[in-house]
């Protein structure tokens, strides 16, 4: 008889969830819960409850991820620092990254075909602008989708992160 991974109760046949590379077995309370849930968290989950038969493949799992996951911040970190770090082509200056700018585009074209309103809608730009000259590039970025991939980065980090006893 098969157990849910995460409870020890009996699997219900078909209710397997691909949790990283991982197919678990579940039975259907545990399978709408996890259904949704990160896969970092369901792994850490299914690791804590002890029941997985093979719980050394986790722990490479969740050390290769946490691993990725680190290395992905430290790129972003040297970046971001590399951006706010650059100099201004114009002047030498120090360029500054300043709040993303709104722009919503009106979709006028010069072309004579009547499909001038398909490049309607905003887009976000980040400014850099030297602190010296004034000279300002925009680099078009998507704020939202990236604070919240990193968000979501920084807390699948901490999950994974083995938590010490002071």
């Amino acid at each position: 008889m098969a157990k849910c991974v995460f409870c020890g109760e009996k699997a219900a046949f078909g209710k397997t969830l691909m949790k990283g590379v991982f197919e678990f077995k579940t039975c259907v309370s545990c399978h709408d819960t996890y259904e949704k849930v990160d896969d970092v968290v369901a792994v850490v989950d299914a690791y804590n409850a002890g029941i997985y038969e093979q719980p050394q493949a986790l722990v490479e799992w969740m050390d290769y991820e946490l691993e990725k996951l680190q290395k992905e911040e430290q790129s972003y970190k040297e970046w971001r620092e590399g951006r706010e770090s650059n100099t201004c082509p114009m002047c030498g200056g120090r360029v500054l990254r300043m709040d993303p700018v709104g722009f919503v585009t009106s979709g006028e074209s010069w072309t004579t075909l009547n499909l001038s309103r398909l490049n309607t809608g905003s887009s976000t730009y980040e400014p850099y602008t030297c602190e010296d000259c004034g000279y300002t590039e925009f680099y078009s970025v998507d704020s939202i989708n990236r604070a919240k991939a990193r968000k979501k980065r920084l807390e699948r980090i901490d999950i994974l992160t083995p938590k010490t006893e002071e």
